[in-house]
């Protein structure tokens, strides 16, 4: 549709994990000996994809093609964490895995895939 997306503030940053990602490490979290963890077995998968919640928006404006303009809402939310993201290093130790998805790639395929999916649920 060409509703605006609303953001409030904007200025957050998140970090964004494309989802063959996710799927690929936990893939090697099942191929990994528990015993060789130790008794710390958490796990943080990232990618180091960090974009303010604005930029994501604007890339997704962008890459969909259509021109539109953000709905801005001046106002912050309450206690709102200003920058969220997770380390990665045990992952990449540990699991032999890392992110390969940027975020540029990530959006597009998502994009392509939902206009594909919503394409198809329409024409049937």
């Amino acid at each position: 549709s060409n509703i605006p997306p609303e953001m409030w503030g904007g200025q957050v940053t998140r970090e964004y994990l494309y989802i063959d990602d996710a799927i690929g490490a936990y893939v090697k979290l099942l191929q990994l000996d528990i015993a060789t963890v130790g008794k710390n077995r958490v796990f943080n998968i990232g990618s180091g994809n960090i974009i303010s919640v604005k930029d994501l928006i604007e890339k997704i404006i962008k890459i969909s093609g259509v021109e539109m303009e953000i709905n801005r809402i001046e106002d912050k939310r309450e206690m709102e964490i200003s920058s969220q993201y997770v380390a990665v290093k045990k992952a990449k130790k540990m699991l032999q895995w890392e992110a390969k998805t940027d975020i540029d790639n990530g959006l597009a395929k998502t994009i392509a895939w939902y206009k594909e999916f919503f394409y198809n649920k329409l024409t049937f």
